[in-house]
């Protein structure tokens, strides 16, 4: 446990720049590779310091988990707070992603691409119930999503709301898909306007849903 003469704000700190230094073990590593020793040798602190925070290497890995979920969250809510058309908030949601991903490129990595422990590996182990909250931040950024595409079948009786997580998926799969080609720069090999091509393919996206509008 953390010293409790510790403000709140310096232990949330320091437990942050502990959680961004193994962010970049987990990707440049992988997660297996991850523990306390090196984490604290990239600190250059002792492991003690560290246990003073985390207990292992699990509970580092969900509390980054946790504050990349927490984040992508926040910024779908604003996207969706600056708008009142629910095709409007759409874009700004796959804008609101695009820019997450490149700007926490690493993160992103780790919540939505690499194959890292998710939810079901902890399942009936004692961090669980950690997990269970990771989850819930998780699917709060896939239920704005799929609340902002039922407004737009609210104000279109003939919009089929069966397929209204379908176009949740594709959509999710779709903007992981730009990040990652984007992120690893294979997009230079696959358009000669990089920009254009990824404008493009958000419009592609968006295209299905302003024709029910």
């Amino acid at each position: 446990m953390a010293n409790k003469t510790r403000s709140q704000e310096v232990i949330n700190f320091q437990k942050l720049q502990m959680s961004k230094a193994a962010l970049k073990i987990i990707v440049t590593d992988g997660f297996k590779n991850l523990s306390i020793r090196k984490l604290s040798k990239s600190l250059q602190v002792s492991p003690s310091t560290i246990y003073n925070y985390f207990k292992n290497r699990d509970e580092i890995y969900i509390y980054v988990l946790n504050y990349g979920f927490e984040m992508l969250f926040d910024e779908f809510k604003n996207a969706c707070d600056s708008h009142t058309s629910p095709v409007e908030k759409l874009k700004a949601i796959c804008n609101a992603f695009l820019s997450f991903s490149v700007r926490e490129r690493d993160l992103t990595f780790i919540m939505l691409i690499l194959d890292t422990p998710k939810y079901y590996d902890y399942v009936e182990t004692d961090y669980e119930p950690q997990m269970r909250i990771e989850l819930t931040n998780a699917l709060k950024c896939r239920d704005i999503i799929m609340k902002t595409i039922t407004e737009i079948a609210d104000i279109n009786p003939s919009f089929p709301r069966q397929d209204i997580q379908y176009h949740t998926f594709n959509i999710i799969s779709r903007m992981i898909g730009i990040a990652t080609v984007k992120n690893n720069n294979l997009i230079k090999y696959i358009a000669s306007d990089m920009e254009g091509g990824i404008e493009k393919a958000l419009e592609d996206i968006i295209r299905p849903f302003e024709t029910v509008e």
